[in-house]
């Protein structure tokens, strides 16, 4: 299998699911409140998708083989074929809710199938591109569909048909692609401490629970706006993209861009009970939602990669960001115009993620001890120059002396120097004979 071929269907998988979850909530604006569809589109889709996801998860722990990875994905695609046409044909609210419920457990589903299928395929430098591509050209496709439909976009039980259409397309991929993995299989790099796989939960949920509070809106604030639910495609789409590329140049880099975006919700606190200006913030808060998005996808399918029989840790990730969104829930009991008791409770939370967060990445460059030489290499996205300088520095060499035996100026190595001390985030020379050796 392609990595450009499950690039695609992730995108085909993201798209299809994210119009479907937007018609919803539109499809229902007419019928129940507002404060209703929040319930629906928070706390039941999400929990449908986490319940999904779980049990892909257990699934993937029983059986890991080509066959049945391919039969499941079938199952939650057929799944998704009836209830997309569910949801638009009942005239009753009860029944589109439910079909919802299912649609969004089978959603949650295929993700930890394809997420698996990344970290079975993808390689350090290219799980990023497939993920970011991947959710992006999905949600981008959203927005056009929304905007070349117009009027049509509210003729629910016939575009229902179309969205249907895009999952058998999805179904006839799937029968058609290869899924032999022995090719790819990889070795055990090292073993996942329980303190690792923890760390990583409990950070991945309290980045969910900051990117909720300050980048979600409740409904009847974002229909008051005027804007259309599908226009903050765009911006997600960018930030995913951009993320994703920037996670295969250097995961350290991506992961502190996450941590840039996640102080965006302190700007959405301020200026959320303007609704004028919401209606620029929140369309923003897509943009830094993307490199959230990313983060906790690429490190939950980093983790994965470390052995064939931890495949299955591929969707970690997004099961512990619908459990945050869920439970950011809780906090909405504050008043949105309470600005300073707002701030205080993110401070609260980013205070402790941070803490998680440098413990998680020192904990990353210590086990990096335990990965082969070449992996290293291929995690810091090196370049070829600076993989012959490494090679020198390892070695033992000055910058003169290296200088003279690659015919390059002296100033040319201590740029590339700093280029892989920035990299492999070392402090000097010591630090990567100590981290590569």
């Amino acid at each position: 299998m392609s990595k450009r071929l499950l690039t695609v269907l992730i995108a085909l998988t993201f798209f299809w699911a994210g119009s479907v979850y937007i018609n919803q909530m539109y499809y229902l604006s007419d019928k129940i409140s507002a404060n209703a569809i929040d319930l629906i589109s928070i706390q039941l889709n999400y929990s449908g998708q986490m319940i999904g996801a779980i049990i892909g998860l257990f699934m993937l722990r029983k059986d890991k083989t080509h066959l049945f990875i391919k039969r499941n994905l079938f199952l939650g695609l057929i799944i998704s074929v009836v209830t997309t046409l569910g949801i638009f044909a009942s005239t009753k609210v009860i029944y589109s809710v439910l079909l919802g419920f299912i649609m969004n457990s089978a959603y949650g589903f295929i993700t930890a199938y394809l997420l698996s299928l990344v970290g079975q395929i993808g390689t350090v430098n290219t799980v990023g591109k497939i993920v970011g591509l991947g959710y992006g050209l999905g949600t981008l496709a959203s927005y056009l569909f929304n905007a070349i439909l117009g009027e049509w976009m509210s003729q629910y039980q016939l575009i229902s048909f179309v969205f249907a259409g895009i999952i058998l397309i999805e179904i006839f991929i799937v029968h058609k692609m290869n899924l032999d993995f022995t090719q790819t299989e990889r070795p055990e790099k090292r073993a996942i401490t329980r303190n690792e796989f923890f760390l990583m939960a409990f950070v991945l949920t309290f980045m969910a629970i900051i990117s909720a509070i300050g980048g979600n809106y409740k409904s009847e604030a974002i229909f008051q706006t005027g804007i259309r639910l599908e226009y903050t495609r765009i911006y997600y789409a960018i930030g995913l993209i951009i993320a994703g590329l920037i996670s295969d140049y250097s995961r350290h880099l991506g992961g502190w861009a996450c941590i840039f975006a996640l102080f965006y919700p302190f700007v959405g606190i301020l200026i959320n009970s303007n609704l004028s200006l919401a209606s620029i913030a929140w369309p923003m808060s897509y943009f830094f939602l993307g490199f959230y998005t990313i983060y906790r996808t690429i490190k939950s399918i980093d983790l994965s990669m470390v052995s064939q029989k931890f495949i299955y840790f591929a969707s970690l990730g997004f099961i512990v960001a619908r459990f945050g969104e869920i439970m950011s829930e809780l906090f909405f009991w504050i008043p949105s115009d309470q600005t300073l008791l707002n701030s205080i409770l993110l401070i609260l939370l980013m205070v402790p993620m941070l803490i998680g967060f440098t413990k998680l990445e020192s904990y990353t460059i210590k086990n990096t001890n335990l990965i082969s030489y070449d992996d290293k290499v291929k995690s810091f996205a090196l370049t070829n120059r600076e993989k012959e300088i490494l090679e020198c520095v390892l070695n033992g060499k000055s910058n003169s002396e290296i200088a003279s035996s690659l015919f390059i100026s002296e100033n040319t190595v201590k740029f590339h120097v700093r280029n892989i001390l920035k990299k492999t985030n070392c402090k000097g020379r010591n630090d990567v004979r100590d981290l590569f050796h």
